[in-house]
């Protein structure tokens, strides 16, 4: 029925990164939707991803009002990292 949209793990993946940056087609985005109504970890894949950049925005903007920032934020950073891949 809807073959044409059907789009591999690999290629999901790709266009959740592409989503971040650039728009996507009505086909890739249609695509991907489609794969992520049956592809769990796919859409968990985004999940993430959209955390991180969350993360990464939010240290953006705290080194831009501080514009530098000291070693024992950058080690607090850090152990938090570690911590959450625990």
């Amino acid at each position: 029925m809807l073959k044409f949209l059907e789009i591999s793990c690999h290629k999901a993946t790709e266009l959740v990164e592409k989503k971040i940056n650039f728009s996507l087609s009505w086909k890739e985005s249609l695509s991907l939707h489609y794969h992520q109504k049956a592809c769990v970890v796919c859409k968990y894949y985004e999940d993430q991803n959209i955390m991180l950049e969350q993360w990464i925005q939010q240290i953006e903007e705290q080194y831009e009002m501080k514009n530098s920032i000291s070693e024992a934020e950058v080690e607090a950073l850090i152990e938090k990292i570690l911590n959450e891949k625990k």
